[in-house]
């Protein structure tokens, strides 16, 4: 009784730290990205604005913002010129935003509540961030002895990760629900209905968070090899592939997109075009973690345990489609893929320790499948 509410304590006190953290990071170290500005337009049209009285309003708004970053969020490229300049330019952007609904909701909700719109806007990074240092540090403490579970978590989490609660973006809300899927799929794979929200949920963060499904089924389906898996699930895969396609596309318009939002992107408008933007991507990953983690994966592989076999499957999967979809490697869309592969390593080295060091005993896992 006495262990059980010392762990409830650590966790509350993990919980209000994360919390404590994430403030900090986002209100006394912020960061002020143009994304900010098509955010705002998109809440404020939640209350029917539209045309030249929403841009008037989104740009009259921006000038409260610290004078030293005003120019150049407004003028920096010719991009920002014209959403400055023209208003039906500018509410055609705002497609590309209108497909992060729970981000752009939770912001109008703290809005409509009485914060300013600054400050509603910082919410979900720093729920998101707490969120994850929470669900990070209960997979942690599964592995590694008290005291320092709470100093590995706070290591995994002082990289890049601490940056993402200054981000007035999804990002942070998308690597919480992306690690909380992945935990819930490891240690809980038979509560399908909590999967089956968290996917909801990703899927109303950032569209392309539709791909999650993939390591999902893969688990659930769970067959001895990919040759099986294509034997015994083909049909499967068509239709679950089909209806993806077809949420990709149904999903933005219910939130005022048209159909095609995707073919929007100026990256999409030749080959040339796409090729060009894809092999910039690739500069981005000097001083992120991505390659670092890609290869102490690979210094593991092949995967023993199944249940890591096609999570981790499944993942590598979803990175490749969504580079191929939409070619960025900035690591703010990786930060939950960072941590997942970062559980794992520890998982591993937890096994070859055997309660040894800084690791506790492996506990047995919840059995997974249908």
């Amino acid at each position: 009784m006495q262990g059980s509410f010392k762990r409830t304590f650590l966790l509350l006190l993990v919980v209000l730290a994360a919390l404590a953290v994430g403030a900090w990071f986002s209100l006394y170290n912020n960061f002020f990205s143009w994304d900010l500005i098509p955010y705002l337009g998109v809440v404020l049209g939640y209350d029917g604005m539209h045309g030249a009285a929403l841009h008037q309003a989104v740009f009259t708004n921006v000038q409260q913002l610290p004078a030293d970053v005003v120019p150049a969020l407004l003028h920096e490229v010719p991009y920002r010129e014209q959403c400055l300049n023209d208003a039906s330019f500018f509410e055609a952007q705002l497609g590309f935003y209108r497909v992060k609904p729970l981000f752009t909701g939770m912001v109008y909700a703290g809005y409509k509540a009485g914060l300013h719109w600054w400050m509603a806007m910082r919410i979900p990074g720093i729920i998101g961030f707490a969120g994850m240092a929470t669900v990070l540090y209960l997979w942690v403490r599964r592995m590694v002895k008290p005291g320092w579970d709470l100093l590995v978590t706070t290591m995994l989490l002082f990289g890049y990760a601490t940056q993402l609660a200054r981000l007035t973006t999804p990002d942070a809300l998308a690597s919480f629900f992306t690690l909380t899927l992945f935990y819930v799929l490891f240690w809980h794979s038979r509560q399908k209905a909590i999967v089956l929200v968290l996917l909801l949920l990703l899927t109303l963060t950032r569209i392309d968070l539709l791909l999650l499904c993939i390591p999902v089924l893969l688990l659930w389906w769970s067959p001895a090899s990919l040759a099986q898996l294509w034997q015994q699930h083909f049909t499967k895969i068509l239709i679950a592939g089909g209806l993806l396609l077809l949420l990709a596309f149904v999903i933005p318009m219910l939130f005022g997109n048209s159909w095609e939002w995707y073919f929007n992107y100026s990256m999409t408008q030749s080959l040339k075009q796409y090729v060009v933007h894809a092999g910039r991507s690739f500069r981005q990953l000097s001083g992120t973690w991505l390659p670092l983690f890609f290869v102490m994966l690979l210094m593991t592989w092949p995967v023993q345990q199944a249940k890591w076999q096609w999570l981790l499957s499944g993942m590598l999967a979803v990175i490749a489609i969504r580079w191929l979809l939409f070619p960025a490697f900035q690591e703010r869309f990786f930060v939950g893929y960072e941590m997942v592969m970062a559980c794992y390593l520890l998982h591993i080295w937890q096994q070859r320790q055997q309660g040894t060091g800084i690791f506790t005993k492996p506990l047995p896992q919840a059995h997974h499948g249908s």
